[in-house]
């Protein structure tokens, strides 16, 4: 058996590497043809890099652009030949268009913007992602500062004021109108009291100069205030009405699998984050979790991805750091390792010497059904569900998903 799986691996590895060469023949072919479309088709475009938060940051930009003119959106696909191809299906004139770009495999952005106009370059965070290739968030950052770089002069640039590496991008800019966003004093799009407590939603006094306005939101924890600023500074450095795109995001929520919310038939609302879990941000997450109100929480935690070597005790730091914040923390997936080997592990970090031999919040389930019936046995209350997307984590809802909007934004007139 374990030889045959070998095999598959093999087969896996060799198709991928053609699939790659194949592309690599005709990606200069159709981006020319993208080029071609873009000139036909394309007012402005809008182009969002960054390790987390890309997907998210192109679904808000494109909504709050919306009362200005047609958008067209690319989102969920960031490679090199999906950029191409969302160019080459447009059929009829777009104001906006509004795409995010991976800055891996190494290289991409160079190839992209050969053949793509970039009017506006958007970085949202640099962390870990992609170990194997970068090695150092240094690394990272050389690669996602060519976005900026490849802004046409005069363009616009948004940079996350509160992460240093994407702030030390600034002179890369040169020559382009730039925006800071964050939480930053010295930002110059700027959130300020921000709230979280579920059902509620994100909620923010967006500053800008000596103007203040309320933001609202269905977005789940206060991290996504980086995404919502992300957008509001596009906005603003485009010069459109600012109190316009304000009222577009009352009712935005989070993109699919990025902490999707989902009301279920056992009286949980689940959020569902399962598209990747990189140890930085789903430490990032779990850290965020004690602002989400006074809910019984349960943490789901499949998959790490990006882990490096020690992956047992990434795992225990990340389910360390949820228990302080959650009721109750389940692992489940290949990552949880063996179940009595990890949970001995945990028992015995120094910081849990007191701990009894199983610790009471803490939960290794071996299957799904495992995992369900320790949620079951707990009271109701928000689940959140982090994990690599390798794993099948959704199905740990147990009805089909129904998307439901916090309470504020269901009610008239908001």
């Amino acid at each position: 058996m374990p030889r045959k799986r070998s095999v598959k691996q093999r087969l896996a590895a060799f198709e991928l590497m053609m699939v790659e060469r194949w592309f690599a023949l005709v990606a200069p072919l159709q981006g020319r043809a993208a080029a071609r479309a873009m000139r036909k088709h394309v007012g402005t475009y809008v182009a969002v890099t960054g390790s987390v938060g890309k997907t998210t940051t192109v679904n808000l930009t494109a909504r709050a652009l919306a009362p200005f003119g047609s958008v067209a959106m690319g989102s969920f696909r960031n490679v090199e030949r999906s950029v191409y191809r969302s160019l080459r299906r447009l059929t009829e004139r777009r104001e906006f268009v509004v795409q995010e770009l991976s800055a891996f495999p190494l290289g991409t952005i160079d190839r992209i913007a050969k053949h793509v106009t970039i009017d506006v370059g958007v970085v949202t965070t640099i962390g870990l992602d992609h170990l194997s290739a970068f090695r150092t968030e240094e690394a990272v950052a050389a690669e996602k500062v060519k976005l900026v770089e490849r802004v046409r002069p005069g363009g616009l640039v948004c940079l996350n004021a509160d992460y240093p590496l994407v702030r030390a991008m600034e002179p890369a800019a040169a020559g382009r109108r730039v925006v800071l966003y964050g939480r930053a004093a010295d930002a110059e799009v700027r959130a300020e009291h921000v709230t979280a407590r579920w059902p509620e939603g994100l909620a923010f006094d967006l500053v800008i100069g000596d103007k203040r306005r309320r933001v609202r939101t269905r977005l789940p924890g206060t991290l996504m205030v980086e995404n919502a600023l992300a957008c509001l500074s596009v906005v603003h450095g485009l010069g459109l009405d600012m109190d316009a795109a304000i009222a577009t995001l009352v009712d935005a929520g989070p993109p699919r699998q990025r902490l999707t919310p989902v009301a279920a038939s056992d009286g949980n609302t689940y959020f569902l984050d399962t598209m990747k879990a990189s140890v930085w941000s789903t430490m990032l997450l779990a850290g965020d979790l004690k602002n989400w109100g006074d809910a019984h929480r349960i943490f789901v935690l499949g998959n790490l991805s990006d882990k490096g070597a020690d992956t047992s005790r990434r795992y225990r730091q990340v389910l360390r750091l949820a228990r302080e914040t959650c009721d109750l923390v389940i692992g489940i997936g290949e990552s949880s390792g063996s179940t009595q080997r990890l949970i001995t592990a945990l028992v015995r970090d120094r910081s849990d010497k007191k701990l009894p031999a199983v610790h009471p919040r803490v939960v290794l389930a071996d299957t799904i059904a495992a995992a369900r019936a320790a949620i079951a046995a707990a009271p109701r209350g928000l689940v959140i569900v982090k994990g690599a997307m390798e794993f099948p984590l959704d199905s740990i809802v147990p009805d089909p998903p129904k998307s439901v909007a916090p309470a504020a934004d269901r009610e008239p007139g908001l």
